[in-house]
């Protein structure tokens, strides 16, 4: 999980085939087959607060739109969580988006995420194997 501020502090809730001792592979093969594919961005917002409500549902409104014309692949799932479920403390909804249009996306939700504080934006890696 990523803040989009703070980059550095990356965590991640997967569980990896390597060991903390372990060295970091550097055999091509292994490195291109554990590369992560697939992202999820999720938007908090405070299901009590109309303005953070309204402003986290106009950006994945203006992320379907940019998606129909081509400007990147995302797709912002239907389902809003008005309401805290599993570990989102506050509402939420997520975009999916691959590798290939994770840096446009990114770039755009850094850019348009308005009066949404950023920490509000969380970024999960999907492990396909």
């Amino acid at each position: 999980m990523t803040t989009m501020d703070h980059p550095e502090q990356e965590e991640t809730d997967v569980n990896h085939s390597q060991t903390s001792n372990s060295q970091p592979p550097t055999d091509l093969s292994v490195v291109l087959e554990e590369e992560i594919k697939e992202y999820h961005f999720h938007i908090h917002f405070h299901q009590k607060n109309e303005r953070e409500h309204k402003e986290a549902l106009t950006l994945r409104d203006a992320v379907l739109r940019l998606r129909n014309v081509g400007a990147f692949v995302a797709v912002p799932l239907w389902r809003v969580n008005e309401w805290p479920i599993g570990p989102h403390p506050v509402g939420s909804y997520e975009i999916w988006c691959p590798t290939e249009s994770f840096a446009s996306v990114f770039s755009y939700l850094c850019q348009h995420h308005g009066t949404l504080r950023s920490e509000q934006i969380l970024i999960y890696d999907v492990m396909v194997k």
